[in-house]
């Protein structure tokens, strides 16, 4: 029929000899015979034929509806889903009422798992021509959405009108009769038992059932209908009963590589059996000795960790099949998995020479890249990218690959500019592949995956900005990424945690909002909106976001430890305890519960309760998500359990004076032993990020003033100024205004009793604006420069900083101590006790130098009842506390009688 066309020029006669009417009737019966199911669809014979004609047809009449559509057809029965709606996208341009391309979308769109967008389909086909309800294909597919969305006795119903349409029941017998494919009938009794059985109706399933085994028994579709009905028996736990009715279907019978596939499945999820598992695929390549038989007995063999025998199986497949690219990279990846590395080198190299596909460079690059081989890596893939040319879209996008793969190694190899320029190149491929997709009308889920993937791109060129301290960069790049996908989540929260660690709380708190639009229940979102709130001193606020997440969530231990932090910092550590006992009554092992006993551990130590705390951070120390934290926090608390003032002598002096403390040798014991335990516990950490790394050398620097000999202060000394100097996370930029470094320097010098240079150093964190990050170690500064300040009794400009304490931190009681102490020294008693009572109280009661000087005060400011009431709480935790019976409470009595 072609061949009288070859010498004719397009025009009248060459479309009257084309005959497309004769063609199109032609391809019809083809595609009826065509296989819809199995791993032969694709290279069916009648398939590709189909697809030829239809080629040479559409390339004379590129608008011919009925041919885009077969078209389409045949592409989504290959597989070929996204050639397939662009073809239908060009039907529904030339005509937009053509029911049968709405239902192919619709059905295409669910086979992707868009349930959604399938029922838009489905609604667009209903309101642009009413008939299509009449058509059982319309009814099959909003079943099939219907029982992926478990709505299964809406299914039945659906499916029973599909049934009653003329020609469905029964194979058509009149013209007149609904036009519906034998694997579409078959596939309305399959769907209509499913959805029985997952009601529950035993028997109505097997009515269904038996009616289909009757009805197709004899055609193409009855053994999949065989197929169905070992499903049922599993699902009454019968599974012998549904081994043998897949052991009936024959080799030469239709559907018997998928009853073995079935059958594997069985034995290998329902009989745990990885010797049958593999011996029903052997028997398989026995009886039916193709290429796809033995891709799958590879696949059965790797699935099984037995990759030496898959190899054999890949190998034997590639030896029917010398064309399958696929196949070679099934052998290489096999051979990875072996760890025999060189070999699989040897192998790629090998492949590539004998000319085989070039997407094989990608994997051996990959398997470099893992080798931490990142030269030859890089001369892969610049091989690769030489070799790619043209404007198609598989070569645009086989080059976004490359050149994604090709930043992956700059950033190993620690060169982040080439990353950078990588990715910068591989934006401008992916914008290409954009157009290219919009030019040629490719399908809308397709275009809005190439659009998020330059998205992704754009996130990770401002990954590499933000690393490289280049915040304006790393902002104007995830803002291009939100030009690509406005709703893009990785774009909006990446920028959001960007505009929060610029303090831009504004921006940050906009997109927030933006994804909490988007998802109303969003924890990070939730999560850094509260975290806005508390920086904007909105702790009210803040802790209604984190208590709403935490009643949804009350596992949410990342939330539940963040809200340790502001009820401590809005003075409610109180309230805490609420939430631990509400995650505590959903978990399942709350005692060993890794993040519960952090949280925990978090509430003992803010209220002042070292042993305690120490003891739950022990039980999370082990943990990968939680270990880290946990043994920092144990390190702090070993070097100053007693939360003093590093360096500072106000109260170190008082307490020395008034006897207060415990004995000199005792507390040097003590100290000297928690050091010890300090230094073994650093030992356990394996830093891996910078930040980590920073943290742990400054407790190493702390670790050396707890010894407090000279040549050890000397080299924290050293230790800090080091620290100030380095390159933060590998970038140019270093850590000089670093506060936590300037801290520890300030503590060094005031042990070694350099004021002067403690001071200068002091003043530096005084110009530096608050951060939540170093918020603890800000509290430690102002409260060592108040110190210095109340030495020199400047007490207006400490208690300036005293309250700038209590502003982020209202639990902090070392600033009502110091508040209590100034007042009481300019002879306020009444202040100064009322001071002292919110130290004790924030203390939890625990300090008794606290509860003394509390005592007193109130005796002082001729509260006797209350000093007496408070003596007898010191006493109770400690009866031989010193002078306190004969300095206060005796007096307090003998005023009271008098």
């Amino acid at each position: 029929h072609f061949k009288q066309l070859k010498n004719i020029p397009l025009g009248q006669e060459y479309y009257f000899r084309l005959n497309p009417d004769f063609l199109l009737i032609l391809v019809k019966h083809y595609l009826n015979y065509a296989p819809t199911h199995g791993g032969s669809v694709s290279s069916s014979p009648v398939l590709k034929s189909s697809m030829q004609i239809l080629d040479l047809i559409l390339k004379a009449a590129p608008g011919l509806v009925e041919a885009l559509y077969l078209s389409a057809k045949a592409h989504t029965i290959a597989g070929n889903h996204n050639v397939a709606q662009s073809l239908l996208q060009r039907c529904l341009i030339c005509d937009r009422t053509y029911s049968p391309a709405l239902l192919l979308m619709a059905k295409i769109s669910l086979d992707q798992g868009d349930v959604k967008c399938s029922e838009q389909y489905l609604e667009v086909g209903l309101s642009e021509c009413f008939d299509v309800r009449g058509d059982p294909v319309y009814h099959l597919i909003r079943a099939r959405g219907q029982i992926i969305n478990k709505k299964y006795r809406e299914a039945v119903k659906t499916l029973t009108m599909a049934l009653a349409v003329p020609g469905v029941r029964t194979a058509a017998t009149k013209s007149g009769q609904a036009a519906i494919s034998l694997s579409d009938r078959a596939s309305v009794f399959l769907e209509l038992a499913a959805a029985h059985r997952h009601l529950g109706e035993l028997d109505e399933t097997a009515k269904v059932m038996e009616e289909a085994v009757n009805e197709f028994k004899g055609t193409s579709e009855e053994f999949r209908v065989i197929i169905s009905n070992a499903d049922v028996q599993l699902d009454n736990g019968d599974v012998e009963k549904a081994l043998n009715i897949l052991r009936g279907i024959k080799p030469d019978q239709p559907y018997y590589v998928q009853s073995h596939e079935k059958m594997a499945d069985i034995y290998i999820d329902r009989r745990k059996d990885k010797k049958m598992f593999a011996n029903v695929y052997r028997e398989m390549v026995e009886k039916v000795p193709s290429s796809q038989a033995f891709v799958l007995l590879g696949d059965a063999y790797s699935r099984i960790q037995d990759p030496e025998k898959a190899i054999e199986a890949y190998d034997t497949a590639l030896k029917k099949d010398p064309r399958n690219g696929q196949l070679a990279s099934k052998i290489g990846r096999a051979l990875v998995h072996t760890h025999n590395y060189s070999k699989a080198i040897n192998y790629y190299e090998t492949a590539l020479k004998s000319g085989q596909q070039a997407h094989m460079r990608y994997d051996l690059a990959e398997l470099h890249l893992r080798l931490k081989q990142f030269e030859k890596a890089e001369r892969v893939l610049a091989t690769a990218l030489d070799h790619e040319i043209g404007d198609t879209l598989a070569s645009r996008r086989e080059r976004v690959r490359h050149l994604m793969l090709l930043a992956d190694v700059y950033e190993r190899s620690r060169s982040r500019q080439e990353a950078m320029d990588s990715l910068a190149r591989a934006k401008e491929q992916q914008t290409k592949v954009i157009k290219i997709a919009n030019a040629e009308q490719e399908s809308p889920a397709f275009i809005q995956e190439q659009r998020d993937k330059a998205a992704d791109i754009c996130c990770q060129s401002a990954q590499h900005a933000h690393a490289s301290n280049d915040n304006e960069a790393a902002v104007r790049l995830y803002q291009e990424a939100l030009l690509f996908n406005e709703h893009y989540e990785k774009a909006l929260l990446a920028l959001a945690k960007l505009y929060l660690s610029m303090n831009n709380l504004d921006a940050c708190q906009a997109r927030c909002l933006v994804l909490m639009r988007q998802e109303s229940d969003h924890e990070a979102a939730t999560m850094m909106m509260a975290d806005v709130l508390f920086r904007q001193l909105k702790y009210d606020a803040a802790m209604q976001h984190y208590a709403e997440l935490l009643q949804k969530s009350p596992g949410n231990y990342q939330a539940l430890a963040r809200l340790a932090d502001l009820v401590r910092r809005s003075g409610k550590l109180p309230e805490y305890p609420a939430f631990l006992q509400q995650a505590e009554a959903q978990s399942t092992r709350s005692g060993f519960d890794p993040g519960l006993n952090f949280c925990k551990g978090l509430y003992e130590r803010y209220t002042n309760n070292p042993t305690v705390a120490l003891k739950h951070f022990n039980l999370a120390r082990k943990d990968s998500e939680w270990g880290e934290r946990a043994l920092f926090n144990m390190i702090e608390i070993c070097l100053n359990p007693d939360n003093d003032t590093l360096g500072g002598e106000v109260f170190a002096a008082v307490e020395s004076d008034s006897f207060l403390s415990t004995t000199s040798a005792d507390k040097l014991d003590s100290e000297a032993m928690a050091a010890r335990t300090a230094e073994k516990l650093m030992k356990e950490v394996k830093p891996i990020t910078a930040d980590c790394r920073f943290r742990l050398s400054i407790l190493e620097g702390y670790a050396l003033l707890a010894t407090k000999s000279k040549g050890k202060l000397d080299r924290a000394v050293q230790t800090f100024m080091d620290l100030m100097h380095e390159p933060q996370d590998g970038s140019g930029g270093s850590r000089e205004d670093n506060i936590p470094a300037i801290v520890g320097l300030s503590t060094a010098y005031m042990l070694m009793k350099q004021v002067p240079r403690a001071r200068n150093q002091l003043k530096r964190i005084m110009r530096r604006p608050w951060t939540s990050e170093d918020a603890d170690d800000f509290e430690k500064g102002w409260l060592l420069m108040s110190d210095l300040f109340v030495q020199t009794s400047k007490f207006d400009v400490a208690i300036e900083l005293l309250r700038k304490c209590l502003q982020y931190n209202r639990s902090c009681y070392k600033a009502w101590e110091y508040l209590g102490f100034i007042s009481e020294k300019e002879g306020r008693f009444a202040e100064a006790a009322n001071n002292y009572e919110n130290a004790w109280r924030f203390s939890s009661r625990t300090n008794l130098a606290i509860g003394y000087k509390l005592g007193f005060n109130y005796m002082k400011a001729k509260k006797f009842v209350e000093a007496v009431d408070i003596c007898h709480q010191v006493l109770a935790t400690n009866p031989n506390y010193p002078k306190i019976r004969k300095d206060i409470l005796d007096k307090a009595r003998s005023s009271i009688r008098t």
